[in-house]
């Protein structure tokens, strides 16, 4: 009887004594800076490391946590870009209008997009010179295929104004829709 128990576990592990051990990949990261907050604008700057070959699809959600209708967050980003690690531009393509294809990388993708925000209302994005009320979803765009990467959120703070932030270097930020989220807070000299 011990026997065959012991059988049946050795069976079991033998396959992860032949399997490759899971390397950490690499977070994607996210720098947001409010250079034109007064016209309710913020700008993004996504960098997708360590990425397969082909062309990479990044994506804007088209719905919030809570809520049942779609929305169009795509519909607020514009004047985007792509390089590779070495500055290169890269082709973005626009399949449809929720998406966006970054061909030709090297490994990795720098996308810069500038997101309007004028709705503070929950779901949507809302940024002016004394605040910025960002909802992940309607903010932050995502590769497809790297979605349960951690990610690394910087939030660049604007020189003139007094932001007050909900989380900052004092209190984590609290996540449920990214997987692993660290964020780190620059105020900038005046």
């Amino acid at each position: 009887m011990i026997m065959r128990k012991f059988a049946a576990l050795w069976l079991l592990a033998l396959p992860l004594a032949f399997s490759q051990p899971v390397q950490a990949q690499a977070p994607v990261q996210y720098k947001l800076a409010f250079p034109n907050a007064v016209h309710h604008e913020a700008r993004i700057i996504a960098t997708f490391q360590e990425l397969p070959a082909g062309p990479l699809q990044v994506r804007m959600a088209r719905s919030s946590p809570g809520r049942y209708a779609l929305h169009e967050f795509a519909k607020n980003v514009y004047d985007v870009q792509a390089t590779d690690a070495k500055g290169k531009t890269l082709t973005v393509s626009r399949p449809d209008p929720y998406g966006w294809t970054v061909a030709g990388h090297d490994g990795t993708v720098i996308f810069t997009y500038t997101l309007f925000g004028d709705r503070t209302d929950g779901t949507y994005a809302g940024i002016d010179a004394r605040h910025a009320h960002l909802n992940i979803p309607a903010t932050l765009a995502y590769a497809q295929g790297l979605e349960q990467r951690p990610a690394q959120v910087t939030f660049v703070l604007p020189r003139a104004g007094r932001w007050p932030p909900s989380y900052g270097p004092t209190q984590p930020m609290r996540s449920g829709w990214l997987p692993t989220c660290s964020t780190s807070w620059t105020r900038l000299p005046p």
